[in-house]
């Protein structure tokens, strides 16, 4: 996500991969609600979380007002199926690895529920949040 975003890829330059990482950005940006196990800001990977982060928080108003870009229904799609592979991907190496990735191992809250309706949950809130993503912000006048 950060090489994206520093790197020069723009709306402007490159449409589809701002579209993707407009929705994707949305999910960083919820990491600020719940931030379990990050490392102090001191320490190299949390210095690497705050930076990450930082930028991803201020892309959309930048790409707002400097290009007057909105989201697209397209990149909803995009998004969302990708997600869902992403997100799979995810839960094989969580279970091969034993990490901890959309904290379906170590559970932040909800550990009543079973692995696979917490699973559906996680899945069904960030899906929702790419659609609440869009309806927000595409339904803006553009400035400029």
């Amino acid at each position: 996500m950060f090489y994206l975003q520093s790197s020069g890829h723009r709306p402007s330059n490159h449409k589809k991969i701002a579209l993707v990482v407009f929705y994707y950005g949305l999910c960083a940006n919820a990491s600020f609600v719940y931030p379990q196990a990050i490392d102090a800001p001191y320490h190299l990977l949390g210095i690497s979380y705050l930076l990450n982060h930082a930028i991803t928080l201020i892309l959309p108003i930048v790409t707002d007002y400097a290009f007057a870009w909105r989201p697209k229904l397209q990149g909803l799609i995009i998004s969302s199926v990708s997600f869902l592979i992403y997100f799979g991907l995810a839960y094989v190496v969580n279970a091969v690895t034993g990490g901890n990735y959309f904290y379906l191992t170590n559970r932040p809250f909800f550990h009543a529920l079973p692995v696979w309706q917490f699973t559906a949950l996680a899945v069904g809130v960030r899906i929702l949040g790419f659609y609440l993503g869009y309806w927000i912000v595409s339904g803006r006048k553009k400035s400029v």
